[in-house]
């Protein structure tokens, strides 16, 4: 059984080195940091609703990557590999981790179309981060269209 809580990231940023380069980032990230803060501002401070920061941000990413892993240990073919979108388990695992992690960042903004807010304001903090980790022109498109949908 799994413990859903904020630590549960850190076991899956752990089997990579890719993970733990873009959860690193992610974190140290000045940008994602205070459109995590602002959407806890709006979603919590304002609309009086749950956690929509950085914890809740862990949370989602450490469930999500969990999930990936039981889909893996089903057999259940990722459909970022399948499409060829992604070249590795590691790679897919990628998109899963930058899309939970900025899956209510469009919060910052508004809570109406926070989904839709978040995916444009994500489009920029991936073309400046995603390079780092290797992506490059057609790559990178490719992977940051992946975590934007």
């Amino acid at each position: 059984m799994v413990t859903v809580s904020s630590q549960l990231i850190y076991k899956h940023v752990e089997t990579s080195s890719l993970l733990r380069s873009a959860f690193r980032m992610l974190e140290e990230d000045d940008e994602v940091l205070e459109l995590l803060k602002m959407s806890n501002i709006m979603a919590v401070t304002r609309l009086r609703y749950n956690d929509h920061g950085i914890v809740h941000a862990r949370i989602v990413a450490g469930v999500a990557l969990e999930l990936v892993d039981i889909l893996i240990r089903n057999n259940i073919e990722l459909t970022t590999m399948r499409d060829g979108t992604t070249r590795n388990v590691d790679e897919a695992k990628l998109v899963v981790l930058f899309a939970a992690y900025f899956h209510d960042i469009g919060n910052a903004i508004h809570r109406a179309n926070h989904e839709f807010l978040g995916a444009l304001l994500a489009k920029d903090i991936l073309n400046r981060l995603l390079p780092k980790l290797g992506f490059v022109d057609r790559r990178l498109i490719a992977i940051r269209q992946e975590i934007m949908h």
